[in-house]
């Protein structure tokens, strides 16, 4: 009789351990949606924090590269463009992060790409943002909650300004916060 006992207290034991598995599975799903205060610096600014250029906006565009990626070195001047369209958007705020790397490689990426960059060698960003591959962007609003999370391949073909327009309108979904009409631009202003 006590052996029936001890396997159903031993049942019931793993009934309740699955239940608390499943209850902190579904709270940690619901904890990603909102991304939470980071202090990560950049090469300029080792105490500033990556929320600082979101501060007032309705919307952040966050984006992680890793040096190791080839994707994100082909790239460079897309995301320099982005950074130059996104910067006439005064409803948007733009936060590029280097991390998943040795620190050296992190600086030297960062600064390829152009100031300002949030380092992340030791993937603090990376454990709490949970993604699968890099390049990734998340599109936040003012309360840091995830509106769109995705995993970007390239640009597509034709002239850098294009692309950026198309991925700010059509992959990012910022539609009139994007601003594109006031931007001016010239094909002589993106970075060789």
């Amino acid at each position: 009789m006590s052996k029936r006992l001890n396997i159903q207290n031993h049942l019931g034991t793993i009934r309740l351990s699955s239940l608390l598995l499943v209850a902190l599975f579904l709270i940690s799903g619901c904890s990603q949606s909102v991304l939470p205060r980071f202090a990560l610096g950049t090469l300029d600014n080792p105490h500033e924090k990556i929320w600082d250029s979101c501060n007032g906006k309705s919307r952040c565009v966050v984006a992680y590269f890793a040096p190791w990626c080839p994707i994100c070195h082909k790239s460079v001047p897309f995301f320099k463009e982005l950074r130059r369209q996104l910067a006439h958007a005064p409803q948007v705020g733009l936060v590029y992060v280097v991390g998943y790397d040795r620190s050296d490689a992190c600086e030297d990426f960062a600064a390829e790409i152009g100031s300002p960059v949030y380092l992340d060698p030791r993937r603090e960003f990376d454990t709490f943002a949970s993604f699968s591959s890099v390049p990734h962007f998340w599109v936040l609003d003012k309360d840091r909650k995830v509106i769109n999370d995705f995993s970007w391949t390239g640009s597509r073909d034709g002239k850098i300004s294009q692309a950026v327009e198309y991925f700010i309108e059509n992959d990012l979904e910022l539609g009139e916060l994007g601003n594109l009409e006031s931007v001016p631009y010239r094909e002589q202003d993106l970075p060789q």
